[in-house]
């Protein structure tokens, strides 16, 4: 059986794929690179944007203080007014009934027949 023979002679093709791993392996590095520092200018924004909201906080805080508050306000009226609508009610229910009794206290009223002229 014939054993391989090493040959250490470096010929064209030799070298044209060692051009092509060292292309390649550059290209590579460039996209990661490119895309590396793309997400980081995104990231970058969006911190940003995020620093921006969290300096509205505070704010935003007292304005829903201020929204409870003025729900507190609301619902206590709401129910203040549903109060008098009962009370208003009551009051008109013991009228129809105080109208009721007077009506049957009083005797009909006779009305004057019209003549036959």
């Amino acid at each position: 059986m014939a054993r391989p023979h090493f040959d250490p002679t470096i010929n064209f093709g030799h070298l044209f794929i060692a051009l092509g791993m060292i292309i390649g392996g550059a290209g590579g590095a460039i996209t990661v690179y490119v895309s590396i520092s793309a997400t980081t200018s995104a990231h970058e924004q969006r911190i940003v944007q995020l620093e921006k909201k969290t300096d509205l906080l505070p704010t935003l805080s007292e304005q829903q203080r201020v929204n409870v508050t003025n729900i507190d306000q609301l619902r206590l009226i709401t129910t203040d007014i549903a109060k008098s609508n009962k009370q208003i009610v009551d009051t008109l229910t013991g009228i129809r009934v105080d109208l009721a009794k007077l009506q049957g206290q009083l005797s009909p009223l006779s009305l004057p027949e019209k003549s036959a002229q």
